[in-house]
């Protein structure tokens, strides 16, 4: 079994939009213009922590298996009422097996 904690933080400040300037130009009934400036920009501050634990096992199989535990067969074997210089021939029958079981248990928060 192993245990794992962890944490983390986040401190980061984002451009969204970069400053853009405008221009708006009214004129009054009596034909005074009126001249608006500015400069808009959007930033983004995102702050954050986040701990978490995590409990695992694992659980590797290896190895041949059949149905009745046959799965590795190998050697070579004989026939009479094969044709002539084919009466022996190999034996080679392999199922292996691996397998990987991983269990855990975990919790986080942030």
């Amino acid at each position: 079994i192993e245990t794992r904690d962890a944490s983390s933080e986040i401190d980061e400040h984002y451009n969204i939009v970069q400053p853009r300037k405008f221009y708006k130009v009214y004129t009054t009934p009596a034909g005074v213009p009126i001249i608006i400036t500015g400069e808009m920009t959007l930033k983004m501050h995102v702050q954050g922590s986040a701990t978490g634990k995590i409990k695992a096992t694992e659980k590797i199989t290896l190895g041949f298996q059949g149905d009745n535990n046959d799965g590795l067969e190998f050697g070579f074997g004989y026939d009479k009422t094969r044709p002539k210089g084919d009466e022996y021939y190999t034996i080679s029958k392999s199922q292996p097996v691996y397998n990987l079981v991983v269990h855990g248990e975990g919790e986080a928060k942030a």
